[in-house]
């Protein structure tokens, strides 16, 4: 039995608005081999501690978003069905280029996941989870060579710290988002598709700066976004606007102190005891490390996979 038939009528929110990270979750235990109940055990926990509804319950009042995602879900199963899980994801995404971010890139995240599950409902699902929250966006940029990004992420985050010091991600995620000077050297890289290593590294290394919570999903989408390149006709275009999307969270994280005492272990090692680390975000930050370090060949990735907590 697919474990995930236990789980699959579960809301793809909670909290209003938070996004259920349980199928994206299960993908990875799949994908790694957990042992059934362990990933069961694991998952019933993520789903009591989120206090998830089933969208099956006649006395649970769905909200307009989760209707969508029902009545979205049941479209593009027909559609899968008619076409294809690849001619399906295919049109989806080329149609979505400018909205790599809806709902903090999860939208693309967990159709990343549902993507090499193969499942066809996680698929289903997951197009219906990008499609009710999707925000498309099209900011202005003016393309720089990428050996000038380093300075104008310092020059950005000189601005930031400037203006609002004190304040959480979000406060000052929107100061920045407002300032003028912003607005007028906000940029994309040049020839982007050929400093992807090069993108990662930067990502990376924010992250390691800052651990926030933020800056952690742009490395979870970036690595998403490698998973689902070959759907894209003009992938430059899609990478192209994911740098606009995620450097404002680059821009605005905040140091953090560096971590000390960090074991060296293997990505074997770590992946073998993924099941211990208790939130999602962890789960899904190590899986896509293992995963983006197999493409590049990244050793900051490693590092990065021995410091989660």
């Amino acid at each position: 039995m697919n474990l995930y038939r236990k789980y699959e009528g579960l809301s793809p929110i909670y909290r209003g608005h938070l996004t259920n990270h349980l199928p994206m979750v299960y993908v990875i235990f799949e994908e790694l081999n957990v042992p059934q109940q362990d990933a069961e055990a694991w998952l019933d926990t993520y789903k009591a501690s989120r206090d998830l509804y089933e969208l099956t319950d006649p006395t649970y009042p769905k909200s307009d978003l989760e209707q969508s995602y029902i009545n979205q879900t049941g479209f593009y199963l027909g559609e899968i069905n008619k076409y294809g899980v690849d001619v399906v994801v295919g049109t989806f995404l080329n149609k979505h280029v400018s909205d790599v971010q809806s709902a903090l890139f999860h939208g693309l995240i967990r159709l990343a996941y549902a993507v090499i599950s193969t499942d066809e409902l996680l698929v289903a699902q997951a197009l219906a989870y990008y499609e009710v929250t999707a925000e498309p966006r099209e900011p202005s940029s003016t393309p720089i060579p990428f050996e000038q990004v380093k300075d104008r992420l310092h020059q950005l985050i000189d601005r930031i710290t400037e203006l609002a010091p004190e304040g959480d991600h979000r406060e000052r995620l929107e100061t920045l988002r407002e300032d003028a000077l912003y607005q007028s050297i906000r940029f994309r890289i040049e020839h982007v598709t050929r400093h992807r290593e090069a993108l990662l590294s930067l990502l990376l290394r924010r992250y390691q700066e800052t651990r926030d919570f933020f800056v952690l999903h742009t490395i979870t989408a970036f690595h998403a976004l490698m998973v689902l390149e070959e759907f894209y006709v003009d992938f430059a275009d899609v990478l192209d606007h994911f740098v606009v999307q995620a450097m404002p969270h680059l821009v605005v994280a905040a140091p953090a102190e560096p971590r000390e005492d960090v074991a060296d272990r293997s990505f074997a090692e770590l992946l073998a005891n993924i099941t211990s680390y208790e939130d999602a975000h962890a789960v899904k930050l190590l899986f896509s490390l293992a995963q983006l370090n197999d493409m590049f060949d990244c050793p900051l990735c490693r590092t990065i996979a021995n410091e989660i907590r």
